[in-house]
This record gives structure tokens, sequence and C-alpha cells, in this order.
């Protein structure tokens, strides 16, 4: 290898590292944007006049979820020099739509096909944070049932948005395509943890590889797609899904499935 070689070599190596060392910035610094953005909330929630019970949370944590989308979407365009036309937004067509349809139905298959393997293999995950506190029934069903609606309007495209748009798509300047699914998908699940760690270390990576895979899924729409929306969509459709099978779980008789 001649030393021209050698110096394209390194100045891949370190655009990969700038890229990558970006991309972390992006996914974890949203996730930092959200904890800042949920502050505020908190401190009023313990006035002693009030005293909010976790659905209230919940709600106050979808909102900063999507304040942070939208601070780290206008400092990231600032300071990258980017202009609004990054944002892949546009409303879906017909061949689009049917992406949205197959996506989610592929989404809860994947679901339905791992919690199957986990119960055959006898592996037990650990539990969403939220799930364990709606299973206790310490959550009103009014906050769960307005979860379904939130998860097309802030969840889905706050996510979708910060891992796809912002730290999936940074890192195609440096990675191919497939290395960026996979690289979002690592970062999308670490930002998971804290809500996961809810039992063994062996069900919260159990927990983590769950998501990573559907993160997999979402991150695979959007490099077909090329369009933040239908991703948005299927993510909201899949957690709405979710939500409304916990709101039949503690206001209606016992699920069979």
């Amino acid at each position: 290898m001649d030393s021209t070689d050698e110096t394209n070599l390194l100045t891949d190596l370190k655009d990969k590292i700038r890229t990558l060392g970006v991309a972390c910035i992006l996914g974890f610094g949203g996730y930092g944007l959200s904890i800042f953005w949920y502050t505020p909330f908190k401190l009023a929630s313990e006035r002693p006049t009030f005293t909010p019970g976790y659905g209230v949370s919940m709600v106050m944590n979808d909102i900063a979820l999507g304040l942070a989308a939208i601070s780290i979407g206008i400092l990231y365009l600032k300071y990258s020099g980017k202009g609004r036309e990054y944002i892949d937004l546009e409303i879906p067509d017909k061949k689009q739509t049917a992406f949205v349809i197959a996506g989610t139905l592929s989404l809860l298959a994947a679901l339905y096909t791992i919690n199957s393997l986990k119960s055959h293999l006898n592996v037990d995950a650990s539990q969403h944070t939220a799930s364990q506190v709606v299973e206790t029934g310490a959550v009103d069903p009014t906050y769960v049932l307005l979860m379904i609606p939130l998860s097309f309007l802030l969840i889905g495209p706050a996510e979708e948005f910060m891992f796809r748009n912002l730290v999936q798509k940074r890192l195609y300047e440096s990675f191919t395509k497939a290395s960026s699914v996979i690289i979002a998908s690592i970062v999308f699940s670490a930002i998971h943890i804290p809500a996961y760690s809810t039992g063994t270390t062996a069900g919260l990576l159990t927990s983590l590889a769950t998501v990573f895979t559907l993160s997999v899924f979402l991150g695979g729409f959007y490099v077909i797609t090329e369009d933040l929306l239908v991703v948005a969509i299927m993510h909201g459709a899949y957690n709405a899904v979710i939500f409304g099978r916990w709101y039949l779980t503690i206001s209606g008789p016992p699920l069979p499935f």
C-alpha cells in the first residue's frame, strides 16, 4: 500500500468516525433534550396543590419528546447548513400508502414472532416501565386511550424524525445504507435502556434486541420510501396497537393474547 492509499484510508476512517460521532450526538442529544423539556413539566407537577398520576406524566413525556425533536432538528439544520428540503416529508401516494400498510403489518408480525419465540424458548424479557405501571392499574385508562392519537401526532413523528431523518440519513454520508440502518438501530436501542431497566441484564438485552429488530424494519422502509411520513405513520400505528391493547387490558375483560 503506497502513501496515497494510506492517506485515503486514513481520510476515510476520519470521515466515518466524524459521521458516527455526529449521528450519536443527534440520537443521544435528542434524548437529552427530551429530558430537558420534561423538566419544566415535572417541576410544575410537584406543586403542593397538584398531584399528577402516571398518566399525566406519560402525556407530558410525549410533549417533551416532540419539543426535543423540533429542537434537535432546528439545531442540526442550522449548524450543518442544510435547508428544510433536507426533511423527507411528502404526502404518501398510493404506492407509499401500500408500504405504510405492509410495513405496519410487518412490524406487528415481527413482534408476534419474537414474542412467540421468546415464549417457546422460555426467555424472559424486561418490561417497559410504562407497561409495568399500566398493568398495576395505577393509570387512568383515559390517559392510555389518549396515547393512541399521540402515537400518530407526537411519538411516531418525533422518534422517526430524529432516528431516521437525522441519525440514519447523516450516516449515509460515510456508510452504506444497510450499515446506516444497523448503526441507527443500535443508537435507537441504546436510548431505550433506561425504559427497560426493570429486570435482569438478560431480560434487558432481550428487550433491546426486540427494539433493535423493529427499528431495522423501520429503517429499511425509510430506505425504500425515502419518506419520513411513511415510517412515522408505521411507528405511530404500531404504538397505537400496543396502547390499544393496554387499554383493553385495564378497562375490559382479560385478553386471550
